[in-house]
């Protein structure tokens, strides 16, 4: 686990808050992403779908203006996707390329796939507890 306080302030964090149990994860991401480029992660193509694009704009605070800054350069990026606990996958990073590409005619993203033993290590801890209607009602500060 990585105390909140170490984290330099131009890391991003990603907070998932599970459906079921309320629980909520925090993930230090650029920390994965970096991992990923030190051990030459292999990149996979995923597909963008109609429904993930729907649901990423009502669950993940796509912000209007950071989708308009963005570029066709967004797609060289890969998608930081989490192989999660109870079998399912997890966009943990990219959700505004996701949605900018999708929504530009792309059907399929660049993509790391994370194991769990991978993205375990980077779990923040020493953060209060946020709620799903505070993350969807904060704002990221990137103009």
């Amino acid at each position: 686990m990585i105390p909140a306080l170490s984290l330099p302030r131009s890391d991003q964090i990603f907070t998932h808050i599970d459906e079921v149990t309320g629980q909520p994860t925090i993930l230090a991401v650029t920390r994965i992403a970096a991992r990923m480029r030190e051990i030459n992660q292999p990149h996979v193509r995923i597909p963008l779908t109609a429904e993930g694009c729907a649901l990423m704009v009502r669950k993940r605070g796509v912000e209007k203006h950071r989708l308009r800054r963005l570029t066709v350069l967004c797609a060289r990026y890969p998608l930081l996707v989490l192989e999660w606990p109870n079998g399912t996958h997890l966009l943990a990073d990219g959700t505004h390329s996701y949605v900018w590409q999708y929504t530009h005619g792309g059907r399929s993203a660049l993509a790391w796939m994370v194991p769990e033993a991978l993205w375990q290590p980077f779990i923040v801890g020493g953060l209060s507890a946020p709620t799903e209607e505070k993350l969807l009602s904060s704002f990221s500060g990137i103009r």
